[in-house]
């Protein structure tokens, strides 16, 4: 059972998950031999209940966290059992063979008994949860996602040197974004921006020298966990500001809060891809009146709109913090959001010349 004494090591040494899956399965088969129901037992995730905040953490598992049984005693969740058990098979071999593997190639090795992607995703969850380890350290990779690009320098799981400068376009965050080291820059900050169109087009304007040395970084939107153990890579290492750049609408928000405080279904890994050290540096709603960014190019907010902000609203990192909580209060009095291209409407270097550049150098960020 989750302990908040218990803290994960970045990356989990195979042996030792090796022997956890062996003592899980010889507990299930003793419960077998003595008349039991085969089951496995983890953390509930995902629920209010089960998640606290910390303002040194983010989102974490609650000490005292409610538990969720998997058994074949139940009809309902046989499948569930099933699903997990041969997930838990497949993650074995890997760790035995020291192979690696992609969530959507595990997909195929057995589409009858998994279903659905998002099965499968859920079920690497639930094991990573149950077993106390970073999900990454079960050998299941994602396919990559994030770019970076910058004045940053590291080593891959090869010990090959990886120079994120050399790339017009940017580098891709590695897959296995655990066994990178050995980082390396020069940078003054972290520009953390949510969309790819914005980070190619600022990329494209030459932003990185306009701003002096810096490391830009995006997941092209709601942000994946290799990109988020990626930059929390680059905080511990580097320590240097993170600062966030997104919409000023709530799903900008929303994935400025996740990269910050975490998300509530993998909150037993929270050590490994919460930075919150992270700090809004805009869109801020504030921002469109004060930067007389024109009426033309905002949005109306949705219903849709106000019931998330409501929902953030409610959220205890975003009641812990009451500068955020202003910005989501003045949004839904205007009924207005912005995406990051609004900024154009003004002048087509207004970003590169003189938002970005004023707003860093003043501290304008939350």
């Amino acid at each position: 059972k989750y302990s908040g004494e218990f803290v994960f090591s970045s990356y989990c040494f195979r042996d030792e998950i090796l022997t956890k899956i062996e003592c899980l399965v010889k507990n299930m088969l003793e419960d077998l031999a003595n008349g039991k129901p085969m089951k496995f037992v983890f953390n509930k995730r995902g629920h209010d209940a089960s998640t606290r905040f910390n303002q040194r953490v983010g989102l974490q598992m609650e000490e005292d966290a409610q538990m969720t049984v998997v058994s074949l005693e139940k009809e309902c969740s046989i499948n569930k059992f099933s699903v997990m058990l041969r997930a838990l098979s497949l993650c074995y071999q890997l760790l035995q063979t020291d192979s690696y593997t992609t969530k959507r190639d595990l997909y195929y090795t057995d589409k009858n008994i998994f279903g659905t992607q998002q099965v499968v995703d859920e079920a690497f969850n639930d094991i990573a949860c149950m077993l106390q380890i970073p999900r990454n350290s079960l050998h299941v990779l994602a396919s990559p996602k994030g770019i970076v690009i910058g004045n940053l320098v590291f080593r891959d799981n090869d010990d090959n040197f990886i120079d994120c400068s050399q790339s017009r376009m940017g580098t891709m965050v590695p897959s296995r974004v655990d066994e990178i080291h050995d980082f390396y820059s020069k940078a003054r900050f972290v520009l953390l921006v949510e969309k790819e169109a914005s980070f190619q087009k600022l990329n494209d304007s030459n932003v990185i020298s306009k701003l002096g040395p810096c490391i830009m970084i995006t997941a092209k939107g709601f942000p994946d966990i290799n990109t988020r153990i990626f930059l929390r890579k680059i905080w511990e290492n580097l320590k240097i500001p993170i600062l966030a750049l997104m919409d000023a609408d709530p799903h900008g928000i929303e994935i400025m809060c996740v990269y910050r405080f975490g998300s509530k279904s993998l909150t037993f890994d929270s050590e490994n891809l919460t930075c919150p050290s992270i700090r809004w540096l805009g869109v801020l709603p504030s921002d469109i009146e004060r930067m007389g960014i024109p009426s033309e190019v905002l949005i109306n907010t949705t219903d849709s709109d106000l019931k998330k902000m409501s929902d953030l609203l409610k959220r205890p990192y975003i009641q812990s913090n009451r500068e955020i909580s202003n910005q989501i209060e003045r949004m839904m009095d205007q009924k207005l959001k912005a995406e990051i291209e609004c900024l154009e409407a003004v002048s087509t270097t207004f970003a590169t010349d003189i938002y970005l550049p004023s707003k860093i150098r003043s501290g304008d960020w939350l």
